[in-house]
C-alpha cells in the first residue's frame, strides 16, 4: 500500500461518520439557489480530520469540495476578538485603556483617547477603510496596514446622530493584533 493509500485509509478511520452526515445535512439545507454558491467544513479533533463536509459549486464548472480555497471574510474577527478577552482576563490588556498606550502611532489623527472596548464594540468611527488608500497588495502587507491604519483618521458615518455604533469590519482585525 503507498504512503497516500496508508494516510488516506487512516483519515477515513478517524471520520466521525454521524456527524459527517449531519453536516452534510446542514450545508445541503442551507445551500443557496444560485450559482456558483457552496461551502464547505472540515472538522479536526486532536490534529485528525474527524468530518468534512460540501455543498455546491464554487464555479459553474466545478462542484465545492472539502478543500475548496476561498475568501473568507469575517472568519477570523471571534477568534481575535476570544483571543483579546483571555488577554484582558490575563490582565496583558485593559478594555478601557487607550489603543495608543499598546500602540503609541495608533494617536495620530486624534485617536489617542480611542480605547479597547470602543473598537471591539465598533464605536470608534473607524469604518472607513477608504481613508487608508490601499489597494489589495497593501492590504496583504501587515507592516504597510498597521501605519495606514494608525494613521487614519477618525470618520463619523453619515447621519451619525442615528447610530451607535459603526462596524468597522476591515480594520478591526489590524487594530487589534
Amino acid at each position: 500500500m503507498s504512503e497516500n493509500n496508508k494516510s488516506n485509509q487512516h483519515m477515513h478511520n478517524d471520520i466521525n461518520i454521524k456527524l459527517q452526515q449531519d453536516l452534510q445535512q446542514l450545508l445541503t439545507d442551507l445551500q443557496l439557489d444560485d450559482a456558483p454558491a457552496g461551502g464547505a467544513v472540515v472538522v479536526y479533533q486532536a490534529g485528525k480530520c474527524i468530518a468534512q463536509a460540501s455543498t455546491g459549486m464554487a464555479r459553474l464548472d466545478m462542484s465545492w469540495q472539502p478543500d475548496t480555497l476561498a475568501i473568507n471574510f469575517s472568519t477570523g474577527k471571534g477568534i481575535l476578538a476570544t483571543l483579546v478577552h483571555v488577554l484582558v482576563s490575563q490582565q496583558i490588556l485593559d478594555y478601557d485603556t487607550p489603543i495608543a498606550h499598546y500602540w503609541p502611532a495608533f494617536s495620530a489623527q486624534n485617536k489617542g483617547d480611542i480605547t479597547l472596548r470602543s473598537v471591539m464594540s465598533h464605536q470608534a468611527n473607524l469604518f472607513s477603510i477608504q481613508s487608508t488608500d490601499a489597494d489589495s497588495e497593501a492590504l496583504l502587507d501587515w507592516e504597510h496596514m498597521l501605519n495606514k491604519v494608525a494613521t487614519m483618521a477618525i470618520t463619523l458615518p453619515e447621519h451619525s446622530e442615528l447610530y451607535d455604533s459603526a462596524y468597522s469590519a476591515l480594520v478591526y482585525g489590524w487594530i487589534l493584533g
